[in-house]
């Protein structure tokens, strides 16, 4: 009996070196392939991470924007793996900035590699925007890609196909005699076209005489328009030509406070003489600002277009 037990314990084999290197490499390649997957999944969770954050402060400033009756700006800054939010945070009716950073591996794709060329969204009292349309393209370190977009109505989308050319949309006309109250009182009734982000008309560049009643002292600027860069880049100015002494005021007549008038906003004309007010950007904020000259009796409205 012992001697049979002997024989069959002589007959037993083990796993040989091979066996065992080809089970270890067996082990490597399904490992691999699942650090593969992990990576490709968590590259993918931090791409769409990032955009809830982004999609989700961009709500917050709308909303708060509309609330405080004031601007509200969301900016991604250089090098594109963070965004900064200007808004009211606490309810305490005071902005702050506040900066967050992009999920890992996560950056803004941009043209070029220069400051400027972020995306900005600079949202007004009414939830509305400055710029016609806005993308923000967020890519991962594996080339996936998301877009949140910005329209001129506020309108905030992520991965739509909306175009650079946001139709501003169809409006019935009113017969300001007969379906309006006679309690409603018309304010004006002509607006600059010009001043619509989406609004593709041609900006006048020659000289704007000032209006007012009659007899009043009159004066001019030498431009309807002028373009400067943003956040200082560039100035650009306009001359007021006054026919008699007088102080001419101007003011940003959209309630915000987004440009400089360099040496100051009110300067004294002397008869005949000029003043020159240097414009210049004080923040991010792009699009087409309304400025109005205003005297004692009589006013000029220009336009100031900041860009990239």
């Amino acid at each position: 009996m012992l001697k049979t037990q002997l024989k069959i314990r002589r007959g037993e084999r083990g796993i040989s070196l091979l066996e065992l290197i080809m089970v270890f490499a067996l082990i490597a390649i399904v490992s691999s392939f699942a650090m593969v997957g992990i990576t490709r999944a968590r590259a993918s969770v931090n791409l769409q991470n990032s955009m809830r954050v982004l999609s989700g402060y961009m709500e917050k400033a709308r909303l708060d924007a509309i609330r405080r009756h004031e601007s509200a700006i969301v900016e991604v800054i250089s090098p594109g793996n963070a965004f900064r939010v200007t808004m009211d945070f606490n309810g305490s009716g005071t902005k702050t900035t506040r900066t967050f950073q992009m999920g890992d591996g996560v950056k803004a794709i941009v043209s070029s590699a220069s400051d400027n060329d972020y995306p900005i969204v600079d949202f007004n009292w009414r939830g509305r925007t400055t710029q016609c349309y806005m993308a923000f393209q967020l890519q991962n370190s594996r080339g996936e890609s998301t877009t949140l977009s910005v329209t001129n109505a506020g309108d905030i989308t992520i991965d739509t196909s909306l175009g650079a050319t946001v139709s501003p949309g169809n409006y019935s006309n009113v017969n300001q005699a007969s379906e309006i109250s006679t309690s409603t009182t018309l304010s004006s009734t002509t607006a600059s076209p010009c001043l619509e982000p989406c609004s593709t008309c041609v900006i006048p560049t020659g000289p704007v005489q000032s209006t007012g009643p009659t007899g009043c002292s009159a004066f001019s600027v030498n431009k309807s328009s002028i373009t400067i860069r943003r956040n200082g880049g560039s100035t650009d100015n306009f001359v007021v030509s006054a026919t008699t002494t007088g102080n001419v005021t101007a003011t940003q007549t959209d309630g915000k406070t987004n440009l400089q008038f360099l040496p100051g906003a009110t300067q004294n004309v002397t008869g005949s003489g000029t003043k020159t007010y240097t414009v210049k950007s004080l923040n991010n904020s792009k699009g087409k600002f309304p400025v109005t000259f205003t005297s004692a009796c009589s006013s000029a409205s220009v336009i100031v277009t900041v860009v990239n």
